[in-house]
């Protein structure tokens, strides 16, 4: 009797023993679970990286080209610098001239004894004054123009660039040139010799 309790307690544990390491997962499928997490959360940041790089432009100029940190960054952010500069200066520089022509009219036309005309613009005319008035007005607004241009284009070339790192640019990325074999019309047997061009353009994989 003892001996037919302990064979069946024996049987008891083995079965639920086994039922237990039945319900686990595999190693393997916990392993190729924990490296699929990885590859969606890398990829997830490599798709993220374009609409960072436009924003960190758009909030700072150039700030999207040192977050990318890609060929020849060090040269297009001076470069941006400047140029914003620049705009800056000639917006700002003909709104001065505007403003001052525009007021130099004003004074012309005021009819306070008080008021002095600015020597500045004694050698023009009224006529002459007005069109100076609306030449600076002109290029103070086209140059504003260009610097909203200027500063979409930063923001795109930062997306752009960021994108373009996930492709490949190593000396693989050439054209090959082949020779190329086609069936003649209306010949039986015979084919037309040519030179196939061939051009490879693949992504970078990355193993993680």
């Amino acid at each position: 009797m003892k001996t037919l309790f302990f064979l069946l307690l024996t049987l008891f544990l083995f079965s639920k023993n086994a039922v237990c390491q039945s319900n686990k997962p595999p190693l393997d499928s916990l392993r190729k679970a924990v490296r699929n997490s990885k590859l969606d959360t890398l990829g997830q940041q490599e798709r993220d990286k374009p609409m960072r790089a436009a924003l960190l432009s758009g909030i700072f100029p150039a700030g999207g080209q040192m977050y990318n940190k890609g060929s020849l960054w060090y040269v297009k952010v001076p470069v941006i610098w400047a140029g914003f500069a620049y705009f800056a200066y000639t917006v700002q520089a003909n709104n001065n001239e505007f403003v001052g022509a525009r007021n130099e009219l004003l004074y012309r036309l005021d009819p306070n004894p008080l008021t002095v005309p600015d020597p500045k613009y004694s050698r023009y005319d009224n006529d002459g004054l007005l069109n100076q008035r609306d030449r600076f007005e002109r290029d103070r607004d086209y140059n504003a123009i260009l610097m909203a241009g200027f500063y979409a284009l930063t923001i795109l070339e930062a997306a752009a660039t960021a994108h373009l790192k996930k492709f490949d640019v190593s000396n693989d990325l050439s054209f090959r040139i082949k020779p190329s074999f086609a069936p003649m019309a209306n010949t039986a047997g015979m084919y037309a010799v040519g030179i196939g061009l061939q051009f490879s353009f693949e992504k970078n994989k990355k193993n993680y």
